[in-house]
């Protein structure tokens, strides 16, 4: 999408909604950077339906509407949903159409260089990256009171921010609990935030760091005495996650815990000699997966190599 911005010519629209009916000037601004709308509609006193002109980057439409309440309805050229609702009275208004009036995002997506949306609702987090050469990798957020690392979703999906770099997060207005980690599995947490309308701002510093984590499983005891060694093959791609599980057992702890495995690094850990299921996660979420592997007291060497993705 390389739409230039360009300001469209002010348009005056007359919309009679009751004869003689008073009216003032509501200006219509496309805010959504380079995005155009490609659809536009306004809902307005008595459930009367206008269809309006599609608006460039930056353009913005002048409307002479009677005094009432009104919805405006907006789509953009990638098929994002947005709604206005707004009251006329004497004064004349501006009305923007902007990335907070979404109705939300399936994906994290990038709206203008460095910033990104992901999520639905009525609520908004905004997280801005001041950890200077730490980029951010997770931002995981649930109800106050819940498991961060269990039950909570997570808003990053796949993408990285970047120091300067900003996160919204569109949600249902409520109580949270929010937590962040870094590039180095360092995390920042928050709990009972308050979620409105009125965007939740923080600007996340290195002094936010947690001094430990109930999720840190660096020390969890080895089960027994077959190595099991990973190693990293995958080029560029940073592994996070490595899980190996009994066969008969659902997927259980991480075992790099707060590591991370680098490219052309290993990793070791021991467990009983068995039947297996191993997974290992990447950066960008990809998975590589073996499913029951019999590992012997002697253990277990995988070299993991991006022709092995799931």
């Amino acid at each position: 999408m390389n739409w230039k911005l360009l300001t469209a010519a002010m348009l005056v629209v007359f919309l009679a909604v009751g004869c003689g009916a008073p009216k003032t000037t509501v200006t219509l601004h496309n805010s959504l950077g380079e995005w155009k709308i490609t659809s536009l509609t306004l809902k307005g006193p008595g459930d009367a339906e206008t269809t309006l002109e599609a608006m460039l980057p930056d353009a913005k439409v002048e409307l002479q509407l009677a005094h009432g309440s009104y919805t405006l309805n907006a789509t953009d050229e990638e098929g994002h949903r947005y709604r206005v609702a707004f009251t006329v009275a004497a004064e004349a208004m501006t009305v923007k159409i902007d990335f907070v009036n979404s109705l939300g995002f399936d994906d994290t997506i990038e709206v203008l260089d460095g910033v990104y949306w992901s999520g639905s609702g009525d609520g908004l987090i905004r997280i801005v990256n001041n950890l200077g050469d730490y980029p951010l990798y997770w931002v995981s957020v649930v109800e106050a009171g819940g498991d961060l690392y269990w039950d909570a979703d997570e808003y990053c999906q796949s993408i990285i921010v970047y120091g300067g770099e900003e996160l919204n997060i569109l949600i249902a207005p409520g109580t949270y609990d929010i937590q962040i980690e870094d590039i180095d599995g360092d995390t920042y947490t928050r709990y009972g935030i308050e979620v409105t309308r009125d965007a939740y701002h923080w600007e996340v510093g290195l002094g936010d760091m947690d001094e430990w984590t109930d999720y840190d499983y660096d020390y969890l005891p080895e089960e027994g005495t077959a190595p099991v060694t990973i190693h990293n093959d995958l080029g560029s791609w940073d592994i996070w996650y490595i899980y190996c599980d009994l066969s008969t057992d659902p997927w259980g702890t991480d075992r790099l815990g707060s590591q991370i495995l680098y490219a052309g690094d290993e990793f070791t850990f021991h467990v009983a000699p068995g039947r297996y299921d191993l997974r290992c996660e990447d950066v960008d979420g990809d998975t590589y997966t073996r499913w029951g592997v019999d590992i012997p007291a002697s253990g277990l060497y995988w070299s993991v190599s991006l022709d092995q993705m799931d």
